[in-house]
C-alpha cells in the first residue's frame, strides 16, 4: 500500500478549510481565495523589491519583446487567470518570456513572472500552461518570496533588504563587503519551501478553477516533469515536490461543483508551433551571455525592458552609488605630500595626512579617502584595504576568483586585463587595473572610473587586497601617491608590524615596488606599452568597422561586403525575373543588407569587452603575428557571442521589412523551392553569417592600414607601437 506524504496533505486540508466558507454547513460551494496575510512589508516595497530584482533579469537573461506572439498570448492567459483574483488581494501581475530551452518559469515579489519558452512547448495544451501561471502568480499572492527573505534574516532582516535594494551604498567599489549588494540576485535564485509549493498548488488550483481550467491540468504536467530528464529538473529544483502533487489536488478538488472547462484553444496551438521556430538558449549559453553583458544589451537593442524596470534600475543606480558627487575634480582631494603612519592589528600603511580614515560596518575593511570623495558610503578617491578568506589553491586562482566577486557585487566593473605580479617588500601578489562608472557625475552622467587592484597572500593563508580608487581623468594624478601608500603597506604577521615613522614614511620611495614585468620581446619596448598599443589599435580599428557597416548602405554600397542573394536562389533568379518577379528578388536582397546594417552597431561593446579580456601573450602574438592577426583573435574571440547578439536583431529587421514575407512568397515559386530546402534552409543564418563576414572582412581591412600606413596610426602610441615592429 503506498504511503503518502502527510504534511502536503495537512496543509491542502487547511488550505480547504479556509478556502470554503460555508463547508461546515455541508454546502457544496465555490472555492474560495485565502486571506494571504501580513508580512509587514507594504505593497509598494514589495513591487519595488520585484522591480529591482527585474532589472537583474534584464542583465541575467534574454527576454523576447512585449511585442513578440509567445509574449502576447502569454499575457492574455496570465490577465484570464488574474480577472478572477479579488482586488483587495491582487498585485500587478506582468508577464515576460524567456527564450531558453530548458522548462522553468519564477514569480518575483510584486508580480513580475517570468515563464522560459521551453515551459511553452512543453505544455500539451492551453490549461497546462495556465496550471505553471496560476501556480507562479499564487507566489506572488501569497507572498512567499518576502516570507523567506524574512525567515533567511536577510542583511539583518526585511528592513536591511529594503535599504540595500531601496537605498543602498555604492560606487564601482564602494559596496564592497556590503550584503546588501546582492539582494536582486538572490531573490532570483531564491527556492521555495515545499510547504511554499503545496501553498502554491492549493491557492493555484483555486485560480485556474474560478478562470475556467481543469486543477488536474496543473498537476499532470508537474507530474510529466518529474518524470523527464533533461530540463524538468531545473524547474523541481527551484519549486521542489511537496510529495503527490496529482493526489493532494484530486482531494483538495472532489468536492467543487462540477464546470465546464477549458483545455485547449487555437492560439495556444498557433503559439506552441511559432515558439519551436523561436531562437532558444541553453542555460550554459545564458548564463555565458550574461558574464559579458550580452543580454543587457540585446534587451535594451530589442526594446524588451518595461519602462517601469528601466526606470526602477536607474533610480537604484543613483541610490546604490551613495548619491551622485557633483562638481569635485583633483584640486579638491589633491593629497599631501606627506603621509601619516596608520596601524591595525592586521595591517600598517600610510597615508595623506589630510585624508581620513574609515572603517566599514564589519570593523575589519578600512578605506582611506580625502572627505570630499566619498559620500554616503560611495568612494570616488581613496583606497579600500581588506582581507579576503581563501577559495583557491594558488595565488592567481585566489585573485581571480576575487576579481569575480567584485565584477558581481558591482554592476559595470571590469578587470582590463589579466593579473600581473607584483612585488610589495618582498611579497609577491598580484595587480590587475580595473573599468568602472565613478560616483563622480559630470552633465548628470557618472564619468569613467579606473580602480587599481592589488592582492597579496597573509601568513595565515587569507588574501590582503587594496583597491585604489579615482576617476579616469584623475588616476594619473594620484598614482604616485598610491603607489608610495603601496610601498608602505605591511600584512601582519602573527602580531601587529610595527608603525612606520614619520621619517620613514616621507622616503617610502626606497622600498621596492615591481608592477609591470621586464621587456621580452627584443622590441624595445615594454610589455604594458606593447598591451596598451594593441589594444588602442584594436579599439580605433573595430570602431571605423562597426562605423562603416552599422551605417545606411554600409552593407548594399559596398562592393566587397555587400550580401547577395544566396547562390541557389540566384541560379532561379535569372528565370524569375523572366517572369516579373525581378522587383520581389531585389527588395530581398536590400532587406537582409538593411537588417546587417541594423545589426553590426551591437558589435562594438562586445569587441571591447573582447579587447579587455586580451593577455599580453595574445598582445605579442597580435603584434608580431599577419597583417590580420588581430582580426582572426576577434573571430576566435567573438564569433559565438556576435552570432548570439546578432541573429533577433536580423530577425526582427527582416519582418519589419518584409523580407521574411517576400522570401516565403518567392519560396511558392516552383524555381525557388525545387533548389531550396526550406526545411534545411535558415534564411536567418544565412543573413547572419554574411554579416560576420563582412563584418571582419571590414576590420581585417582597417588592421592592415594601422599596421603599415602611418596616416592611420593616429596617435603617439600607435606609432610607437607599431613603427618600432
Amino acid at each position: 500500500m503506498k504511503r503518502h506524504s502527510l504534511m502536503p496533505r495537512i496543509l491542502v486540508l487547511l488550505a480547504a478549510v479556509a478556502f470554503s466558507a460555508t463547508e461546515m454547513s455541508g454546502a457544496v460551494s465555490a472555492p474560495q481565495l485565502p486571506n494571504p496575510g501580513d508580512t509587514g512589508v507594504s505593497k509598494q516595497q514589495q513591487e519595488q523589491i520585484g522591480s529591482q530584482a527585474a532589472g537583474e533579469v534584464y542583465k541575467q537573461m534574454p527576454v523576447l519583446p512585449d511585442s513578440s506572439p509567445e509574449t502576447q498570448y502569454v499575457r492574455q492567459l496570465g490577465q484570464k487567470l488574474v480577472a478572477v483574483i479579488p482586488e483587495q488581494y491582487s498585485w500587478p501581475y506582468e508577464f515576460h518570456v524567456v527564450p531558453q530551452k530548458e522548462i522553468n518559469a519564477f514569480a518575483l515579489p510584486g508580480g513580475p513572472i517570468f515563464v522560459n519558452i521551453g515551459t511553452m512547448t512543453a505544455a500539451d495544451n492551453e490549461a497546462e500552461l495556465a496550471g505553471v501561471l496560476a501556480h507562479e502568480m499564487s507566489h506572488v499572492y501569497m507572498q512567499h518570496s518576502i516570507k523567506q527573505m524574512k525567515k533567511a534574516q536577510w542583511t539583518q532582516g526585511i528592513a536591511g533588504v529594503l535599504g540595500a535594494v531601496l537605498g543602498g551604498v555604492g560606487g564601482a567599489v564602494g559596496t564592497l563587503g556590503q550584503l546588501g549588494a546582492g539582494i536582486a540576485g538572490g531573490v532570483l535564485t531564491m527556492k521555495y519551501s515545499r510547504a511554499d509549493e503545496a501553498q502554491a498548488d492549493a491557492v493555484g488550483a483555486i485560480i485556474m478553477y474560478k478562470a475556467g481550467y481543469d486543477p488536474h491540468y496543473m498537476a499532470e504536467f508537474f507530474q510529466k516533469l518529474a518524470s523527464m530528464g533533461g530540463s524538468g529538473p531545473q524547474f523541481l529544483s527551484d519549486h521542489p515536490n511537496p510529495g503527490n502533487r496529482e493526489h493532494a489536488i484530486e482531494e483538495e478538488v472532489q468536492n467543487w461543483p462540477s464546470k465546464n472547462f477549458v483545455s485547449d484553444s487555437p492560439s495556444f496551438a498557433r503559439v506552441k508551433k511559432n515558439a519551436g521556430g523561436v531562437r532558444a538558449y541553453s542555460a550554459q549559453e545564458i548564463a555565458d551571455g550574461a558574464k559579458s553583458g550580452l543580454w543587457a544589451q540585446q534587451n535594451r537593442a530589442g526594446g524588451s525592458i518595461p519602462a517601469s524596470v528601466a526606470a526602477a534600475s536607474a533610480a537604484s543606480s543613483r541610490t546604490a552609488s551613495g548619491g551622485s558627487i557633483s562638481n569635485v575634480s583633483y584640486v579638491d582631494i589633491k593629497p599631501s605630500g606627506n603621509l601619516i603612519p596608520l596601524q591595525s592589528d592586521w595591517l600598517t600603511m600610510s597615508y595623506p595626512d589630510n585624508w581620513r580614515v574609515f572603517k566599514d560596518q564589519s570593523g575589519n575593511g578600512i578605506t582611506i579617502a580625502p572627505t570630499a570623495g566619498v559620500s554616503q558610503g560611495a568612494v570616488a578617491y581613496g583606497v579600500v584595504v581588506n582581507v579576503a578568506d581563501p577559495k583557491a589553491a594558488s595565488l592567481d586562482q585566489e585573485t581571480q576568483a576575487l576579481i569575480s566577486t567584485l565584477e558581481q557585487s558591482n554592476p559595470g566593473l571590469r578587470a582590463r586585463g589579466s593579473p600581473q605580479p607584483v612585488r610589495v617588500n618582498g611579497v609577491e601578489g598580484r595587480s590587475v587595473d580595473l573599468t568602472g562608472e565613478s560616483p563622480v557625475e559630470q552633465d548628470g552622467k557618472p564619468v569613467p572610473e579606473h580602480d587599481w587592484l592589488v592582492a597579496l597572500p597573509r601568513p595565515d593563508g587569507r588574501l590582503l587586497y587594496a583597491v585604489f580608487i579615482a576617476p579616469e581623468r584623475d588616476f594619473s594624478e594620484l598614482r604616485p601617491t598610491y603607489e608610495k601608500m603601496l610601498r608602505s603597506l605591511h600584512p601582519a604577521q602573527t602580531t601587529a608590524a610595527p608603525a612606520l615613522s614619520p621619517a620613514a614614511a616621507s622616503s617610502l620611495s626606497a622600498v621596492p615596488l615591481t608592477v609591470a614585468q621586464p621587456d621580452v620581446t627584443g622590441s624595445g619596448l615594454s610589455n604594458d606599452k606593447i598591451t596598451a598599443g594593441l589594444k588602442e589599435a584594436l579599439t580605433v580599428s573595430t570602431g571605423n568597422a562597426v562605423a562603416t557597416t552599422g551605417r545606411t548602405d554600409g552593407f548594399l554600397k559596398n562592393e566587397a561586403i555587400k550580401i547577395l542573394l544566396p547562390d541557389k536562389l540566384r541560379t532561379a533568379g535569372k528565370g524569375m525575373r523572366l517572369i516579373g518577379m525581378g522587383a520581389q528578388l531585389d527588395e530581398l536582397e536590400v532587406g537582409m543588407n538593411r537588417a546587417a546594417e541594423q545589426a553590426t552597431p551591437l558589435a562594438k561593446q562586445i569587441f571591447i569587452n573582447a579587447v579587455k579580456k586580451m593577455s599580453f601573450a595574445d598582445a605579442r602574438k597580435i603584434l608580431f603575428g599577419s597583417d590580420t592577426a588581430a582580426t582572426e583573435y576577434f573571430k576566435t574571440q567573438s564569433t559565438d557571442e556576435l552570432t548570439t547578439a546578432f541573429t533577433p536583431i536580423v530577425h526582427k529587421s527582416m519582418e519589419n521589412v518584409g523580407v521574411v514575407q517576400q522570401y516565403n512568397q518567392l519560396m511558392q515559386n516552383p524555381m525557388a523551392s525545387s533548389l531550396i530546402d526550406s526545411k534545411t534552409f535558415s534564411l536567418d543564418k544565412y543573413v547572419v553569417g554574411k554579416t560576420l563576414d563582412g563584418l571582419f572582412y571590414m576590420l581585417g581591412e582597417e588592421e592592415k592600414k594601422i599596421r603599415k600606413s602611418p596616416v592611420a596610426q593616429t596617435t603617439a602610441l600607435l606609432r610607437e607601437v607599431f613603427g618600432k615592429k
